[in-house]
Order: structure tokens, then C-alpha cells, then sequence
């Protein structure tokens, strides 16, 4: 406990390693692995400028994991707000509550509160499946290239934002061919 950045610690197990070790030097930094490329650099480069921020361009392993705990602490807050937004909108409060406790306190939990790179996907994912519903498609689309850029999972993704695209342009009558490949385009750029 007397160790500086004891508290963040914590948090940081397992693959918190890998995503640490490309914040600090990229992937072919000192050290590097071929399985770090698994690893999508969206995560490690916010919480790489997070620390540049706070602690100037050569963050210490200690300010690296302050750096991503608090990505994710706040990313799942956001994401919690999100999800509360996009369920009462169809479901109403009490039920939009109660999605959110589960989401906070349900078992799989324990990903949104260590250094992984969980939480920003689930703020950016359902913040891009939010401003879809809301018919804002370049944010949704933005939202969507960020979270493919975080993990592999953007890409699924992108291909129900489509879905939902498409069955919104058909039910009012309008062609949707060329704005879904934009919009395809645009989301998957991330991955890219």
C-alpha cells in the first residue's frame, strides 16, 4: 500500500499488460510481442494521451495505469448513462434502471472496472447505436470507426448499424444503397 499508484494496481491484470505495454511504446516498442497486435490500439492510444496530458510525453508504468483505469472508469460511466438513455426511451425509467444496475453490478462487471479496453467500446458502441436511433449517421458513423478501432467487435457492429439503416430508409421510402456503403465506409475505417 505504499507504493505509488497502489490503488490503480488493482486493476490491472492480465492482458492490462499488453494494452500498458502499447501505450508506452506501440507495438514494435522495446520489448514487443507478435500476439500484441491482437490487441486493437484504440484503448492504449486514449489512455497513452491521457497520460501525456496529465504527466508529459514519457508517462511512467505507474501513471500509464492510472491512465487506463481511468479510461475505463470513465468510459463506463458513460456507457452506463448511454445504455439508461437508450433503454427508457422504448422501455421507460424503471426498466432503463434496472439495465443499468445488471450492466453494473452483473458478473461480467468486473471487465468495465479493470484495464481492458471493454468499457470504451461499450461507450463508444452504444453511443453510436444511440445517435443512429436519433438519425444522426455521420456521429453513428464516427462512433462506430472509433469502437472498430478499439476492437474487433466494431465490425459487427457496423453491419447492424446497417441493418438498422436500411430498415429505416425502406420504411420511409428512400433509397439507401449509396448512404450504407457510406456509412459502411466510414465505421469500418477503424478496423482498418
Amino acid at each position: 500500500f505504499s507504493k505509488p499508484g497502489w490503488y490503480f494496481s488493482l486493476y490491472f491484470n492480465w492482458d492490462s499488460d499488453y494494452f500498458a505495454a502499447i501505450a508506452r511504446g506501440g507495438y514494435f516498442g522495446a520489448g514487443s510481442l507478435e500476439r500484441w497486435q491482437a490487441f486493437f490500439p484504440g484503448y492504449p492510444a486514449v489512455a497513452r494521451a491521457v497520460a501525456t496530458l496529465g504527466w508529459g510525453l514519457h508517462p511512467t508504468l505507474a501513471e500509464i495505469q492510472i491512465s487506463l483505469w481511468l479510461v475505463a472508469a470513465v468510459s463506463s460511466a458513460v456507457a452506463s448513462v448511454l445504455l439508461w438513455r437508450l433503454v427508457e426511451e422504448d422501455h421507460g425509467r424503471r426498466l432503463a434502471t434496472a439495465a443499468v444496475i445488471l450492466f453494473v453490478f452483473g458478473p461480467y462487471s468486473v471487465f468495465l472496472a479493470t484495464s481492458y479496453s471493454e468499457s470504451l467500446y461499450l461507450a463508444l458502441a452504444i453511443g453510436a447505436w444511440w445517435s443512429v436511433r436519433h438519425d444522426r449517421w455521420v456521429l453513428g458513423g464516427l462512433l462506430a470507426a472509433a469502437a472498430s478501432f478499439t476492437r474487433i467487435n466494431g465490425v459487427i457492429l457496423v453491419v447492424a448499424l446497417l441493418v438498422l439503416f436500411a430498415l429505416r430508409q425502406r420504411a420511409h421510402g428512400r433509397r439507401y444503397v449509396g448512404r450504407s456503403a457510406a456509412l459502411a465506409a466510414l465505421g469500418l475505417s477503424g478496423a482498418g
